[in-house]
């Protein structure tokens, strides 16, 4: 974050959130389906 200068957030459960981000992807896969398909 320091050297790109971009802003960064922990997550206080890692894992809630990646089940979270993935749900959210499973319910527009079409609109992700070639990011998740690479």
């Amino acid at each position: 974050a320091l050297k790109t200068k971009l802003p960064i957030h922990v997550a206080e459960d890692p894992l809630r959130a990646v089940v979270r981000g993935t749900g959210a992807a499973l319910k527009d896969i079409n609109h992700y389906r070639a990011v998740l398909m690479q």
